[in-house]
């Protein structure tokens, strides 16, 4: 993929395909030929969650060359969302190693999906019901998530095995916990988020902190975004092989 983007950037237009235009920011948003530019901040936001496993190996100018060439495409991508979250992956991984966790902490962090779950059906339901100025410059900033969850659950029923939803480029859902609900259904959101919470708090408990806080930034994600729920084409899914492989490895050691 590094090598797919270096080529690209090099022979279109100096990094072309301004096809999104970002009104909340007020500029273009340019994808370097992966067709949306979320998708390329969604990409290079797993890359730079998989580079310390993955590069575990590789020579230091390697590392330091990947790093720099992922985290230029999550920049140039200029999604929000993935930058905020690295930030605060970087500062999770930080804390982790000073601070003391306990089992009700431990327990705590592993049901973050069903915690953002909540909070989606919540703010949606505010949104809906007491709708207020603060609440809609929220939204607006949100490049109008809520807006658009809003209509999705106002139009779709929820139901135990999902459904298929319309959309075009100007009615989308993005907001990933509500997509997945109206989506896939009841059963399997439970199903898939409980998976997600178990996963998580078996690396705690393995003392595993550096595998599980990747998994809970992707949780993170779904609030704005519906890449880490869309099940059939999901990069979140490598993240999850990368890091179940690297645990065993590590246990046959």
């Amino acid at each position: 993929m590094l090598i797919s983007i270096m080529v690209i950037g090099i022979l279109f237009r100096p990094f072309a395909t301004k096809q999104v235009f970002n009104p909340v920011m007020d500029h273009w948003k340019r994808s370097l030929g992966l067709g949306n530019p979320n998708a390329l901040g969604n990409f290079c936001f797993v890359l730079l969650l998989e580079l310390p496993l993955i590069a575990k190996k590789f020579p230091t100018p390697m590392k330091i060359i990947l790093f720099l060439l992922v985290t230029f495409g999550l920049i140039w991508s200029d999604s929000r969302t993935p930058i905020f979250l690295y930030i605060i992956y970087l500062l999770g991984l930080l804390l982790s190693r000073k601070v003391k966790r306990s089992k009700a902490s431990d327990i705590l962090l592993s049901i973050t999906p069903f915690i953002c779950l909540g909070l989606s059906l919540t703010t949606a339901y505010f949104f809906h019901f007491y709708p207020d100025r603060l609440l809609t410059i929220f939204d607006q900033k949100m490049s109008n998530r809520w807006l658009q969850a809003d209509k999705f659950i106002n139009n779709y029923p929820f139901q135990l095995f999902g459904q298929h939803l319309y959309m075009t480029s100007h009615n989308t859902l993005d907001q990933g916990y509500i997509s997945l609900l109206l989506g896939s259904g009841i059963l399997t959101a439970i199903y898939f988020l409980l998976l997600i919470s178990i996963t998580i708090y078996v690396l705690l408990k393995q003392r595993k902190t550096y595998l599980a806080i990747p998994i809970i930034m992707m949780t993170l994600y779904g609030l704005s975004e519906s890449s880490p729920w869309v099940l059939l084409t999901n990069p979140f899914l490598s993240l999850i092989a990368i890091l179940i492989d690297s645990s065993q490895m590590e246990g046959s050691q």
